[in-house]
């Protein structure tokens, strides 16, 4: 009876445990992501600066997002001082769940006059507004990167 008894409460803790713990994926589409960025000097010129970042983004709800379309806006100190031209948008076709991508961008600016201080005030330094279109109606995400 003691095993019979030992054996019911390990299976009802199993059966609860996972009840308890079980992962639940966000209903539609849930774009998480992770960035980083970094930002320097080129060849020892600090009057010239190098940005670069990266964000990748996975798709972790339970539906597809169609028709995604990302739109970069850098900070407006950065954008006025480019050296060169930016792509600033991104199509893609649908996400399905699980999907992972990523989106990345270097920029070469002019920071003569600029302290480090300066810099480091620019908040944030590029933003991203994901637009897809989820059951039919448009949804978008805005992601900053500082």
């Amino acid at each position: 009876m003691k095993k019979i008894l030992f054996a019911a409460v390990i299976i009802l803790s199993m059966v609860f445990a996972g009840c308890i713990f079980s992962e639940k994926k966000p209903q539609g589409v849930n774009f998480a992501y992770g960035a980083t960025s970094s930002m320097g000097a080129i060849e020892n010129q600090t009057q010239i600066q190098k940005f670069d970042w990266r964000i990748n983004l996975t798709n972790t709800g339970d539906r597809a997002a169609e028709n995604v379309n990302a739109s970069v806006a850098l900070h407006p100190e950065i954008a006025s001082r480019l050296n060169g031209s930016y792509i600033n948008s991104i199509m893609f076709v649908d996400i399905p769940p699980g999907f992972t991508f990523g989106i990345n961008g270097t920029v070469i600016f002019n920071a003569t006059g600029l302290s480090k201080q300066d810099i480091a005030g620019w908040e944030p330094l590029v933003s991203i507004k994901l637009m897809w279109i989820e059951d039919g109606s448009g949804k978008e995400k805005i992601i900053e990167i500082s």
